[in-house]
């Protein structure tokens, strides 16, 4: 497998990457635009799990949020007063 079908087959997978598809539709799809069936395969099982990777990462942590402008401010008044 040259490093340029690679590249190409790459670039059109990340091209699907946020269109929601799973990773056989997107081999599906790069297997009609002409890519053989190793790197198709490769390139969906990857962009499959980076796009995964990133849902992780980009997901807000759970329980340090608060409501803006709660109790948090009365709190603290009351301590400038005591």
């Amino acid at each position: 497998m040259t490093e340029e079908i690679k590249r190409g087959a790459y670039l059109k997978g990340l091209k699907l990457k946020n269109t929601g598809l799973d990773e056989e539709s997107i081999y599906a799809h790069l297997e009609k635009q002409g890519f053989n069936e190793d790197p198709a395969k490769e390139v969906a099982k990857n962009v499959c799990l980076q796009r995964e990777e990133d849902a992780i990462n980009n997901a807000p942590a759970p329980g340090f949020y608060r409501a803006r402008g709660g109790g948090l401010s009365v709190l603290i008044s009351e301590f400038k007063f005591c």
